[in-house]
């Protein structure tokens, strides 16, 4: 596994042979090796479906939140800003302050050709998006909600209903929980079949109720959802910010 530091176009031989110009990079197969049996890893899980549509998702998710908008551009004119000083102190750098202020946008080095990043993603964003896979856009669990009690009632919640409606053909939408932040999240499938106070059946309105074991009170979640062809998670950035919902506010 290659530093972070090669991943925009500094590593460039991915097979046997000479290494891979600028248009060979912006134009690079998301799917390179799937289907190299002597590369196993890439090779065996990109032949499980569901795998597949959460690498799919992934770069979806990567393209068009952070390369279609811009938004890596800015950042890394900040990041420039940040770094310049410290560059220009450092007795031991291999390449110019001309080639620094260079480095986002032209191709610079003389022995080892390392295009900017925005030339190299420009294109590279706008090539992944015509990509047969990466174009079609997912089901996307939307409102979704936990059950909260009702105005005047004596009833006290003590379980978690949570429901969210998946449009785009949905054929299994998953929730991810846990009750404790130091263990896995486990998973229970979330129906629409009105029998899990999700209303009518077939209205596309999913639901699902886990209920605490040791009498926890948190809990945090994530949704996944899946058609015959993409897969997406709500929200966006669960791995790092999943849902959180506790059973003091929904007793309000």
């Amino acid at each position: 596994m290659n530093d972070l530091n090669l991943c925009f176009g500094s590593y460039k031989s991915v097979n046997s042979g000479s290494d891979l110009d600028l248009k060979e990079l912006q134009r690079l197969d998301p799917f390179l090796q799937a289907d190299n049996p002597t590369k196993p890893l890439i090779n065996k899980l990109l032949q499980d479906p569901l795998i597949r549509k959460i690498y799919v998702n992934h770069i979806r998710t990567i393209v068009y939140d952070n390369f279609e908008n811009g938004d890596y551009e800015v950042q890394a004119k900040k990041l420039q800003t940040i770094i310049k000083p410290h560059f220009a102190a450092d007795t031991n750098k291999e390449y110019s302050m001309e080639e620094f202020d260079a480095s986002l946008t032209t191709t610079i080095g003389k022995r080892s050709k390392i295009p900017g990043i925005v030339e190299l993603m420009s294109k590279r964003s706008k090539f992944l998006k015509k990509n047969s896979e990466i174009s079609v856009f997912p089901p996307a669990a939307e409102e979704v909600t936990v059950t909260r009690r009702e105005k005047f009632s004596n009833e006290t919640i003590s379980n978690f209903n949570i429901l969210t409606t998946v449009e785009n053909r949905a054929k299994r939408v998953v929730l991810y929980y846990r009750f404790d932040t130091t263990k896995k999240f486990d998973k229970a499938f979330m129906t629409d079949d009105g029998k899990n106070n999700d209303g009518e059946a077939g209205d596309k309105v999913f639901g699902v109720t886990v209920t605490p074991e040791n009498g926890e009170k948190v809990v945090e979640y994530f949704i996944l959802s899946e058609n015959a062809a993409a897969a997406s998670f709500t929200p966006v950035d669960y791995m790092y910010k999943p849902f959180i919902s506790t059973l003091k506010e929904l007793n309000k």
